[in-house]
């Protein structure tokens, strides 16, 4: 196995015990117990952040459900949301709607089905 094909597999290795396995479907209870945090923001539906990740990042994308319970085993997937620190937007587009601009120094683009 030359060098390509041991980066491959170390590559791969990474992939399969890097980091919990969350399915896009998992509900908000399921990515709370694997370390992420779930809210629900005034008038809004439940967001869940990634571990790892802390406001002043230059992005972060939330997984966004229907409805307000964010101990929830099961909610409807409604999509992501892409979050981009405001010094950092440079007009880049938004595929599905206008950027929202959030009172904490981002902007956000929701990537929603349908």
């Amino acid at each position: 196995m030359g060098n390509r094909g041991i980066v491959a597999a170390a590559i791969g290795l990474l992939l399969l015990i890097g980091a919990p396995a969350v399915s896009a479907a998992s509900g908000p209870a399921t990515l709370t117990a694997a370390g992420w945090t779930c809210f629900v923001p005034p008038g809004d539906v439940v967001h869940c952040q990634p571990p790892g990740t802390k406001m002043g990042n230059p992005t972060i994308t939330l997984r966004v459900f229907g409805g307000i319970d964010f101990s929830a085993a099961s909610a409807p997937f409604l999509g992501t949301e892409l979050l981009v620190r405001e010094d950092l937007y440079r007009g880049q587009p938004c595929p599905r709607n206008e950027w929202n601009i959030l009172p904490f120094g981002y902007r956000a683009c929701h990537h929603f089905a349908g």
